[in-house]
């Protein structure tokens, strides 16, 4: 199915106050990394995107970049005068 121009395929409240950054692994097809404003990062899969895989805890600030490294999902925290925006 198509959708219409400016239409998205899904949607998701899964970060408060927004979303920073989104990363597909490059190993499992359709899974996929967000990170946002809630100091969290999710792990989706395309296939049920209304339900995360996995919320991952313990960041104490907004996680702005996530990155998949082979098998491994990589995280950083920029200081302030490094941010980028």
């Amino acid at each position: 199915m198509r959708l219409p121009a400016g239409m998205p395929a899904a949607t998701t409240d899964a970060h408060p106050g927004g979303a920073f950054s989104i990363a597909f692994s490059n190993l499992s097809s359709g899974i996929f990394a967000t990170g946002g404003r809630d100091h969290m990062v999710r792990l989706w899969d395309t296939r049920n995107i209304k339900k995360g895989l996995r919320a991952l805890h313990g960041h104490t600030g907004d996680v702005k970049h996530v990155a998949w490294a082979q098998r491994i999902l990589i995280v950083w925290h920029l200081p302030p005068w490094m941010a980028l925006f």
